[in-house]
């Protein structure tokens, strides 16, 4: 199948949940963003490798009990697989993302394409920027998902609340000077959950 491009995706149709997307050699790292059933924001994680017939298969994982987002570094306490993952796609842009849940077996194929933010969408990101998932190597469990398209850029961070449960928080901005963008932090809360 077609290589998807990096970046943000999502489903037009199921606005303030995404995807973010890494394609490293025959694996694709991908974060999930969303919200609990209570409404309350989550995230999970998954290293899908690439099958024969091109799909890119894993587990979706929950992390749980790890750094907060100003706090001491604290590794997660726990890794729970919450779904059976396969992604599939029709170009470099559309895709779909079929997901199994464990506890439940509840199936579910949501419709995903590139999330397109700069006018026009998917210019190419000008300055020395770099965009893509980012951590730091000795402090595990918490990252950063940052894409570029024109001067307009997105990050998006996923780490844990006080009580350790996973959350996300997101910022976009304008690129200064081909280097630097600065925005406030948002925390979401009420949208889509998983199934």
């Amino acid at each position: 199948g077609p290589l998807p491009q990096n970046g943000l995706w999502w489903n037009p149709g199921e606005s303030g949940r995404g995807y973010a997307i890494e394609v490293l050699d025959n694996q694709i790292i991908m974060g999930a963003y969303m919200y609990e059933a209570t409404g309350v924001a989550t995230w999970y994680l998954a290293t899908l490798i690439q099958q024969p017939n091109g799909a890119y298969t894993g587990f979706l994982n929950r992390y749980s009990g790890g750094q907060t987002l100003l706090g001491n570094y604290k590794a997660p306490g726990s890794i729970t697989a919450i779904a059976n993952v396969s992604l599939t796609f029709s170009s470099t842009s559309v895709g779909a993302l079929s997901l199994q849940t464990v506890d439940s077996g509840v199936k579910r194929t949501i419709a995903i394409e590139r999330f397109g933010f700069s006018t026009p969408p998917f210019a190419p990101p000008q300055g020395n920027f770099q965009g893509g998932m980012w951590f730091n190597p000795d402090e595990s469990g918490r990252g950063y998902f940052i894409e570029a398209q024109g001067d307009q850029v997105i990050i998006g961070t996923f780490m844990y609340d006080s009580s350790g449960q996973p959350t996300w928080y997101t910022t976009w901005g304008t690129l200064q000077n081909g280097e630097l963008v600065s925005g406030q932090l948002l925390s979401f809360s009420g949208g889509q959950s998983l199934d």
